[in-house]
């Protein structure tokens, strides 16, 4: 009986001790949950609270734990002390902020998605055990060393564009990646650790030092490849990579695309800035829809003829007289040839589907071909020797129109372009702005250097912001007294000497925020207490900036009616 006894005591003090365990495991975390969490920076303090719906009171631990996403980026973040406590957290934001240090973040080891774009961090090491991470941006901070990275083994994607990375040794263990931006850091030139990332479909290479691919052979997964402003000019490698749809391999020293020739998924191909003379490689990639060319050595474009399903060419800068192969691409609705020796476009009138057309910098006189596109929306002719418009007058859809730099005087078949946006005929040979008057969507107008010397026509076009009538004959600008949305003005190197309208204008609203008129150049009257003075004193004094010449101090941008006083030597303000 006494055993008895005894065995029940003890199992009583047993079981007294379990509770005071228990007791003081509950305070503890009970302490621990109420634990006030304290930010060293408000910013963060403030994304918190905003996500966390808790405007007052303290933020406690337990608060931080039922945190599972959080969007802090864009501000102005410096001190992420206090984000440690937030344990569950799977999805961080911090990008466009300015954080340095990213120590606290080392303990949220349920992260699967972290952004830090556009910060100033340097090291990452405190990032190395967040193994959980699939997906991770660095993009634009100040990093070079990159080895901290190599154990996060679980990333998919990874962007580290414009760092300061040379060596990438580290990242040959991330052999899960998918997506991997190492554009940008200007120093990398060994890409050897890649060779064995096979599951690659995205890789961005662009600005660094790069010339061997031998490394990208195996990288058979690849749909998207950005070589851009590198050293290459083999690209051998490339050739067994045949699910590319995407290559970019501009701004290099490359001068055969043999390898190509087997790239027939290609959707997407840039070759601008090389050394190209023949494009022959090109002919069986027949799924193209766009194809950069600018800036070779090109004069036969007769491989691209083939090529039925391209919708945008860019042939600028190149070498080209004969664009006959272009004839058939019917499907093409932006096409570019600007600087080159063109002076027969009658091949391009087949091409019905065309929204843009650029073809400045030639020799082209004759735009009748023009005639029927009636789908074009923008146009450049710019640096041509064209001298009849009459080919455009059917081209209602026109939104831009450059004619810069030709030999034209009659504008009259542009007046039923009624859908203009933007007009641009500077240098040329132009008096008679009667033709314009209906242009009432003109937002952008360029007269500069021509014959004018009557802008009355003008006077409609109230939906003007940008005017240039500079380099003209011009003595009245009253018709300019009622374009109310102006906010730039040229009209130096003219014959002016009455401002007053500007003064009108500005007082009607137009010029302000900022708005810039330039007088540079013209028959006014500068000295202290003269009326065009105190007219552009009354123009700053209206938020206009306005350039023009001081016989004392030269050409003075006048912004502020104090400087304006101290330039003209007249304590008064004028």
């Amino acid at each position: 009986m006494v055993a008895i006894i005894v065995q029940k005591i003890t199992a009583a003090k047993r079981l007294e001790k379990i509770c005071c365990v228990l007791g003081l495991v509950l305070i503890l975390f009970g302490s621990v949950q109420a634990q006030v969490v304290h930010f060293a920076d408000p910013n963060l303090e403030e994304a918190v609270r905003e996500t966390l719906h808790k405007t007052a009171g303290p933020v406690t631990a337990a608060d931080m734990k039922s945190l599972v996403e959080l969007d802090a980026s864009n501000r102005g973040i410096t001190d992420l002390d206090g984000l440690e406590y937030a344990g569950n957290l799977q999805v961080l934001n911090l990008a466009g902020n300015q954080i340095n240090d990213v120590f606290p973040l080392g303990r949220l080891t349920d992260l699967r998605v972290l952004n830090l774009n556009a910060n100033n961090v340097e090291n990452v090491s405190p990032l190395a055990g967040l193994t959980a991470l699939q997906w991770l941006s660095l993009a634009d901070n100040q990093i070079f060393n990159v080895f901290p990275l190599g154990h996060l083994v679980h990333l998919e994607f990874l962007d580290l564009s414009y760092n300061q990375i040379k060596i990438i040794t580290s990242l040959e263990r991330l052999t899960k990646l998918r997506t991997l931006d190492l554009a940008g850091n200007r120093r990398i030139f060994d890409i050897s650790p890649l060779a064995d990332l096979t599951n690659l479909k995205k890789l961005d290479l662009r600005r660094n030092q790069i010339r061997d691919l031998s490394p990208l052979k195996r990288l058979t997964n690849l749909t998207e490849l950005n070589l851009r402003e590198n050293q290459v000019s083999d690209l051998f490698p490339l050739a067994g990579l045949t699910k590319l749809k995407a290559l970019y391999l501009g701004g290099n020293e490359i001068g055969d695309i043999t390898p190509l020739t087997s790239l027939t998924a290609l959707a997407r191909l840039d070759l601008e800035n090389n050394q190209l003379m023949d494009l022959r490689a090109l002919a069986d990639c027949r799924n193209l829809g766009e194809l950069y060319l600018s800036g070779n050595r090109i004069s036969d474009i007769t491989p691209l003829a083939a090529l039925s399903h391209l919708w945008k060419l860019d042939l600028s800068q190149n070498q080209i007289a004969d664009v006959s192969p272009l004839t058939e691409l019917v499907e093409l609705r932006a096409l570019y040839l600007q600087l080159n020796r063109i002076t027969d476009i009658a091949p391009l009138e087949t091409l019905v589907s065309l929204q843009v057309l650029d073809l400045s910098g030639n020799q082209i006189s004759d735009i009748s071909p023009l005639r029927d596109l009636s789908g074009l929306k923008v146009l450049f002719l710019k640096a041509n020797r064209v001298i009849d418009l009459s080919p455009l007058a059917t081209l209602n859809s026109l939104r831009i129109l450059d004619l810069t730099g030709n030999q034209i005087s009659d504008l009259s078949p542009l007046a039923t372009l009624t859908l203009l946006r933007s007009l641009a005929l500077r240098f040329n040979a132009i008096s008679d702005l009667t033709p314009l008057a209906s242009l009432v969507n003109l937002e952008e107008l360029n007269l500069g250097e021509n014959r004018i010397s009557n802008i009355a026509p003008l006077a409609d076009l109230i939906n003007l912001r940008s005017l240039y009538l500079d380099g003209n004959r011009i003595s009245d600008i009253s018709a300019i007294k009622a374009l109310t949305h102006l906010h730039f003005l040229a009209l130096a190197n003219n014959r002016i000497s009455d401002i007053a309208s500007l003064v009108s204008l500005a007082q009607a609203g137009g010029l302000k925020g900022g708005g810039v008129v330039d007088l540079r150049d013209n028959y006014l009257d500068v000295t202290p207490g003269s009326q065009v003075m105190t007219d552009i004193q009354r123009l700053i004094e209206n938020g206009v900036n306005v350039d023009y010449e001081h016989p004392q101090f030269g050409v003075i941008n006048g912004s502020s009616p104090a400087g304006l006083s101290e330039m003209a030597g007249d304590s008064s303000g004028v």
